[in-house]
């Protein structure tokens, strides 16, 4: 595991799980627009810099959820964090938050942040995961979909499927 630098940026991400009307639990994720940035075009959780004016990690990632996709953060209830993650190409310290909602929340992008919203079914944490070779390395992704999910998000997305398949293993 890498450490992250005493200069590395904060930033939060929400994990929003929410029902479909048919009762599926889903949760988002985001294209970011393309642009010069080193995420660009790529699919990640909603979220960003923690700024001077929140309050704390999980105000920052409901901050910025409404930002980017219109989620109301008084409609969110969180139910903790995951482990935080450093993500060396954008000098981030990233602390994920998970929260969930009781409706399916009225999804809006943000157009100059946000190409696409993408509702995951939360049962594919559960699927397969897929490799593929990058310059030297072996790289992991989920298909999500029709999208790589890889990189940072997945890492997030695989500590969320390690405890889903603890809880339902130890739930029989």
């Amino acid at each position: 595991m890498r450490v992250a630098p005493v200069d590395a940026r904060l930033a939060a991400v929400l994990v929003a799980l929410y029902p479909l009307a048919g009762g599926e639990a889903v949760f988002a994720l985001i294209k970011r627009q393309p642009d010069d940035t080193v995420h660009s075009a790529q699919i990640s959780l909603p979220g960003g810099r923690i700024e001077d004016h929140d309050s704390s990690i999980e105000d920052a990632a409901l901050r910025e959820a409404q930002e980017e996709i219109h989620i109301q953060a008084e409609n969110v209830r969180i139910l903790g964090r995951l482990s935080s993650l450093y993500i060396p190409p954008s000098k981030h310290l990233v602390h994920p938050v998970i929260g969930i909602l009781e409706n399916r929340p009225p999804l809006r992008p943000n157009p100059r942040e946000v190409a696409a919203i993408l509702e995951i079914p939360l049962e594919a944490l559960l699927a397969p995961i897929h490799s593929e070779k990058r310059t030297d390395w072996i790289v992991p992704y989920f298909l999500m979909g029709g999208e790589k999910v890889w990189g940072a998000t997945a890492m997030i997305l695989s500590e969320l499927r390690t405890i889903l398949a603890r809880y339902f293993s130890a739930a029989g």
